[in-house]
């Protein structure tokens, strides 16, 4: 079991505004409350082998949350709001988790992920519910650390200076953070909600595809982190009708997409197969997955 080496943090000083070249390291607050004392980890991998590094992603409401609750052993991590996991648990519509932790700001959240990692909760996966809420946490810290919590086109996002910056100072510790959790031997799961963009085609036509919805340096970070990125979405049928098309869906079926194409982003180093049925509920999907990792 890794053990996370908790660094003193250094006294706030004023910071100039970084510069879209700048890097450094940022500030952090010293801790003031007490965490719990570390217990050995109930991390083992998945099906005996290391343990699992991936994105998930898809539109609301397709069953990322139900899925990733079906794994062994699971706890979550929350962005303030964020209440799915809350809600379907309460109702019955998916397995209560091991502990549900909202991470309120950034400083939080890598706190939250360094427990984690030290063995404070005695779980075998960790799911991070929303990716897009944390990248949320995370420019809100970067801004009041760096840009006196002017959001306007004259501080933050001038430039995308703050975007830019965040992802190169302030995202590598979360990944970090992911890195010790996943050598403990927890699997690591990042749920987003997808957006769909346009792609700038250099040759030929531009096409719309989905992507996680993340600013676009934050996720170049994230997609090289994880070992897998899956497109979770429904089944939909087109019908052409006269100079429309129109969408029906006649089931609820659902599918897991490993493997890029024009249309998603997605990869996988585990050799799964591009498709993935996943049926109707969280448990099909959890099922077919493993499934799909043994063979």
């Amino acid at each position: 079991m890794a053990t996370v080496q908790r660094q003193r943090r250094p006294k706030k000083k004023t910071a100039a505004k970084p510069t879209a070249a700048s890097s450094g390291t940022p500030r952090r607050k010293k801790k003031t409350t007490k965490k719990p004392k570390p217990t050995p980890s109930g991390g083992k991998g998945f099906l005996g082998k290391s343990a699992l590094q991936m994105v998930i992603y898809g539109p609301p409401g397709v069953g990322k949350t139900d899925f990733g609750s079906r794994f062994p052993k699971v706890g979550f991590i929350i962005d303030p709001q964020e209440e799915g996991i809350r809600i379907l648990s309460e109702y019955g519509q998916c397995p209560a988790p091991i502990f549900v932790e909202e991470a309120s700001d950034f400083e939080t959240l890598l706190e939250l992920a360094e427990d984690v990692a030290a063995g404070s909760y005695d779980v075998e996966t960790i799911v991070f519910d929303s990716l897009t809420g944390m990248e949320k946490l995370c420019f809100h810290y970067h801004c009041r650390e760096y840009f006196e919590d002017d959001w306007t086109a004259k501080g933050f996002y001038s430039y995308q200076q703050g975007p830019k910056n965040a992802a190169k100072v302030d995202w590598p510790r979360f990944l970090d953070a992911l890195d010790a959790i996943r050598r403990a031997g927890i699997n690591v799961l990042l749920l987003a909600h997808s957006t769909v963009k346009t792609y700038s085609n250099p040759e030929g036509p531009d096409y719309d595809r989905f992507i996680p919805y993340l600013d676009k340096e934050t996720w170049q970070q994230t997609h090289r982190w994880a070992k897998a990125v899956l497109f979770y979405n429904y089944h939909v049928d087109v019908d052409k009708k006269g100079p429309r098309n129109k969408a029906k869906m006649e089931t609820e079926e659902r599918f897991v997409y490993a493997e890029w194409s024009p249309a998603y982003d997605a990869k996988n180093q585990y050799g799964l197969p591009a498709l993935i049925e996943t049926g109707g509920s969280g448990q099909e999907a959890f099922e077919n997955f493993r499934d799909a990792m043994k063979g």
